[in-house]
């Protein structure tokens, strides 16, 4: 699966990330304003902002949203369920402006 950033100026592949995590900003005009980054498993251990939001509660619920769009896909493979027909996996997720 592949994450848009808020900005449509990047695109994560979620298999290749470490963490993802929400983080209180330090210095962004909005005060109170929380990011979602995520640090990739490559050589360089390069960190990645996805996206902004005022509060601390809405940058958890798109955390949540990722989780739960990612588990669709995980749960189409389960070898325990088995694929009983033709599914839609899910390939995106684009970060909300809000």
């Amino acid at each position: 699966m592949i994450i848009i950033g808020q900005n449509h100026t990047s695109i994560i592949n979620f298999d290749k990330l470490i963490v993802i995590f929400v983080e209180e900003a330090s210095n962004w005009d909005v005060v109170g304003g929380w990011i979602i980054k995520a640090r990739t498993n490559n050589e360089t251990d390069c960190i990645y902002e996805l996206g902004r939001y005022k509060t601390k509660k809405r940058a958890e619920e798109v955390l949540r949203e990722i989780i739960n769009k990612y588990q669709e896909y995980m749960n189409l493979h389960s070898p325990k369920d088995g694929i009983v027909g033709v599914y839609t996996v899910p390939r995106v997720y684009e970060m909300p402006e809000e």
